[in-house]
């Protein structure tokens, strides 16, 4: 058994890592070509039987290829952020005062003493709300 030196190991190393990086170029090239092969079938089949299919086939082809059915347009809608209202100062925890209450967050504004004497909870109006001012 032959010792192999640090540079034969860096050697056979970067000889696979070119090996194998032509061989992903290779996969992306004929990914490239079976993508283009298929598209063209499918135009050919939809071109030499579009007119026979039912509307019914026609949005199951039209959702199959990820467009939405003429008829039942979903309708977009995107969460509103919302910026926390209360704020833990102890524990650096956030609330917005949607959903459900955190454990943490007492009950009403929040205004309740601490063993320190400050509120348990500084709002939005309080004077230092993540350092800004109100």
């Amino acid at each position: 058994m032959s010792k192999q030196t640090l540079d034969s190991i860096a050697t056979a190393k970067a000889k696979l890592e070119e090996e194998l990086r032509k061989l992903e170029e290779q996969e992306v090239q004929l990914r490239q070509q079976q993508s283009t092969d298929a598209y063209n079938e499918v135009i050919s089949l939809l071109s030499q039987y579009g007119s026979v299919f039912t509307a019914k086939q026609k949005a199951e082809i039209v959702t199959a290829v990820g467009g939405s059915s003429p008829g039942r347009a979903k309708k977009m809608t995107t969460s509103k952020e919302v910026a926390p209202k209360y704020w833990l100062p102890h524990s650096r925890e956030t609330w917005t005062g949607r959903g459900a209450r955190h454990a943490p967050l007492p009950r009403g504004r929040g205004q309740r003493p601490t063993k320190s004497g400050r509120p348990a909870i500084r709002t939005k109006s309080s004077r230092s709300f993540r350092g800004e001012r109100a």
